[in-house]
């Protein structure tokens, strides 16, 4: 599967709806998660409560730096992640302390194995995604 935005966010960017993502402002988190355990969709699923198994979110909220209509982030960290099976999806989304209204924002496809060290997570130079 592709990366790609979730499109309930995408919607509520355009139509300005409830819980709106401010990008820059808001505080936004990564999560690793396992697709054994997760089967993202891309148009229904809408807020953090519906990634299933979450294995490890990242150690502090991302940077996030929005120029134009592209949205980059620094280099992030998961820190000390447990061994065991590989990680296959990382998850971007808004933190509010309630999953429920966590909405997601993009779902990126990586290959890791976790052996218990930190994951160092390298942005692409050309930022995280454009609007």
């Amino acid at each position: 599967m592709a990366n790609f935005l979730y499109t309930p966010n995408k919607n509520a960017w355009l139509i300005q709806g409830a819980n709106v993502v401010d990008i820059d402002t808001d505080n936004i988190n990564a999560t690793l998660v396992r697709a054994s355990t997760y089967t993202p969709n891309q148009t229904t699923d809408d807020f953090y409560d519906d990634v299933t198994t979450p294995v490890q979110e990242a150690d502090s909220m991302l940077s996030i730096v929005v120029s134009g209509f592209n949205v980059d982030a620094s280099n992030f960290v998961f820190s000390a992640v447990g061994a065991g099976a590989a990680l296959d999806l990382l998850i971007i989304w808004k933190d509010t302390t309630v999953d429920a209204t966590g909405r997601l924002i993009a779902k990126y496809d990586i290959s890791v194995t976790p052996d218990g060290n930190d994951i160092n997570i390298n942005v692409h130079a050309s930022g995280l995604f454009d609007l």
